[in-house]
Order: structure tokens, then C-alpha cells, then sequence
């Protein structure tokens, strides 16, 4: 796949179980707090209209679109 947002996040992010963050979850966070998405680095922040998704670490975050465009490449699991 050829997609200028892939960038060798095989290397930490193939099989990766993460966990899906909703809105309300974020708004207990600091209220300047952000992270950018791994593959676009569009910002992430308690403002998200959307869920988006993180590693169990919370040190990798992906915006839900660039999860619903690399989900099955990178065979995620979704923590529960």
C-alpha cells in the first residue's frame, strides 16, 4: 500500500492490541492536553467529536480515520 501516512509504524504498531478512547473519557483529561495520531498527526484532543484510539501505554494514539483506513493492515485488536 502506497500512502504517504505510512512511515514504519509496522514496526510498533502491527498486532498491537489498543484501546478505544471516547469523548468523555478525554474530557477527564487536562484541559490543554493533546496527542497527534501516529500515521497523519492530526491533533487529538478532549475536543474529538469522534473515539480514537490508543495503545494500552497511552503513548501511541490514532484518529479514527486513519484506524478505520489501517485496521486490518495492521490486524488491531480492540482491548475490551
Amino acid at each position: 500500500m502506497d500512502d504517504w501516512r505510512l512511515t514504519g509504524q509496522e514496526e510498533y504498531l502491527q498486532n498491537a492490541t489498543l484501546k478505544k478512547v471516547t469523548v468523555l473519557e478525554l474530557s477527564k483529561k487536562m484541559e490543554d492536553w493533546h496527542e497527534h495520531c501516529e500515521f497523519c498527526m492530526e491533533k487529538i484532543s478532549r475536543n474529538q467529536k469522534e473515539r480514537c484510539y490508543c495503545t494500552k501505554d497511552e503513548y501511541r494514539w490514532i484518529c479514527s480515520k486513519c484506524f478505520l483506513d489501517f485496521n486490518i493492515k495492521f490486524n488491531w485488536k480492540i482491548e475490551r
